[in-house]
C-alpha cells in the first residue's frame, strides 16, 4: 500500500473484504490510527535499499 506525503491512514473498512483485516491488523501492530494525517506520523528509522531483480 502507498500513501502519498499529504494523505491520511486507511482505514480498514474502506478495504476489500478480504484486505480489511490484515489492514486492521497491520495498523494496530504499528499502533497507527485510521484518518491520521501521514504528515503527523514520526518516524524513528529509515531504509532505504534497492531490489537487484531488474538488474540483467
Amino acid at each position: 500500500m502507498v500513501i502519498p506525503i499529504d494523505g491520511v491512514i486507511p482505514d480498514p473498512q474502506g478495504q476489500l473484504t478480504r484486505l480489511a483485516e490484515t489492514v486492521g491488523t497491520a495498523l494496530e501492530y504499528m499502533g497507527l490510527e485510521p484518518g491520521t494525517p501521514i504528515s503527523e506520523v514520526k518516524v524513528d528509522k529509515v531504509f532505504i535499499g534497492s531490489c537487484t531483480n531488474g538488474r540483467n
